[in-house]
């Protein structure tokens, strides 16, 4: 069975989603948030920024955040920022099909 996450940019799914699974590495499904970024501004104010993603995700107890990668390609050191407060870090947009811009 491949390996799946669960993650939506409406946060208060991914809260009740952790609520109604087992707390922590038993958790049968990873959860993470999707934020833009500040790259789109129709979303809430919240979802549009990396930080308040990633002090939801730490509050909640989440796997982590996929966020655009366009703030990390921006800023690379925002990655080990994430990656720092025990959260895994996925990224989507565009560019993530760009091999030149890929990096680990």
């Amino acid at each position: 069975m491949q390996p799946a996450f669960l993650s939506s940019f409406e946060w208060k799914l991914c809260a009740l989603a952790a609520a109604a699974q087992a707390p922590g590495p038993s958790r049968r499904f990873p959860i993470m948030v999707l934020t833009e970024a500040g790259t789109h501004e129709e979303r809430e104010p919240e979802q549009r920024s990396l930080f308040a993603a990633c002090e939801f995700a730490v509050v909640w107890g989440l796997e982590g955040v996929v966020s655009h990668c366009q703030p990390l390609l921006d800023f690379p050191e925002l990655a080990q920022w994430v990656r720092g407060l025990g959260l895994r870090l996925a990224t989507f947009g565009g560019k993530n099909n760009r091999a030149d811009l890929v990096r680990r």
